[in-house]
């Protein structure tokens, strides 16, 4: 699970580099929510998942298996990290400060790795908890926001952003043991 906490916060250092180091021609690639569907179900909104906007992803629901998802409170540093998987290598990772139920505007960032690109967003997400249970029940939320992903052109050298739009995020977890 440390190998977990130190994973994902190497990724949320390495974006928050990359943002820092933005050019600033860097050509930013438009979010497109023309195909998006107006309204979805009680269920799907319930359900662990997201939908994606931009990079190619035009209104994609994406599942994530319940099973294998778990939470973990770090006292020192007073922050909760959860990791999400899905079919075909999808992983979601996030984390808050706190152990209780609340709204996470800042300290909290989240990362998305989706066909082998990976997503951050930083303290822009909106992590919502809505239940924090004891160890070994669940943790239950939503989140939303613009991610990034960068990359550079390797004929130019020029740094690419790319944004994507997430909303409908739902993350159902259960908490491990505190480290």
């Amino acid at each position: 699970m440390k190998k977990q906490i130190i994973r994902i916060s190497l990724l949320l250092i390495s974006a928050s580099i990359l943002n820092a180091c933005q050019k600033e021609d860097a050509i930013p690639q438009e979010i497109n929510k023309a195909n998006a569907p107006a309204e979805h179900s009680a269920i799907e909104r319930k359900s662990c998942g997201l939908e994606i906007f931009g990079d190619g992803f035009n209104g994609k629901r994406i599942s994530l298996n319940e099973k294998n998802n778990t939470a973990t409170y770090s006292p020192e540093g007073g922050t909760t990290y959860f990791s999400m998987q899905g079919s075909n290598g999808i992983l979601v990772e996030g984390v808050f400060s706190g152990t209780k139920a609340g709204n996470c505007n800042s300290d909290c960032a989240m990362t998305l790795t989706i066909a082998g690109k990976t997503y951050a967003a930083d303290n822009s997400v909106q992590i919502t908890v809505e239940e924090y249970r004891e160890i070994g029940e669940k943790i239950r939320g939503t989140f939303s926001r613009t991610f990034k992903r960068y990359d550079v052109n390797p004929e130019t050298g020029q740094q690419l952003e790319y944004p994507v739009e997430v909303s409908y995020g739902r993350f159902e977890v259960v908490r491990n043991a505190d480290l």
